[in-house]
């Protein structure tokens, strides 16, 4: 199954990620994308199909959570097993975000900690 995107969501995700880099705070970034039409559950951006794998839906924790998506920026992230790290994996779904920004949101998150 590929999953597919919104076109007409992909600026919140967008936003989501640059508002946080520009170190606007979570409760109003959360306030600005609900105006925007952030809806009440976690993955708006790919389809009906994100459900069946068992994701959340919780509008607050979304906000939360969007910035350590990699399904946003074309990557699945594969659990460690084992010996095997963690590690992501390209997809064959259409990436939202380029890789550098996914990247640079996960530097600050790891120096927010």
């Amino acid at each position: 199954m590929i999953l597919q995107v919104n076109e007409s969501q992909v600026f919140i995700i967008e936003k989501i990620y640059s508002d946080y880099l520009n170190g606007i705070p979570h409760f109003i970034i959360h306030k600005e994308v609900k105006k925007l039409g952030f809806p009440h559950n976690s993955h708006f951006i790919i389809h009906k199909e994100v459900k069946k794998l068992g994701f959340p839906h919780n509008f607050a924790s979304a906000i939360f959570r969007a910035p350590n998506n990699p399904l946003y920026c074309g990557l699945v992230r594969v659990c460690a097993y084992g010996k095997l790290a963690e590690k992501l994996v390209k997809c064959q779904h259409e990436a939202i975000i380029p890789e550098s920004l996914y990247y640079r949101v996960q530097d600050k998150l790891k120096g927010n900690k």
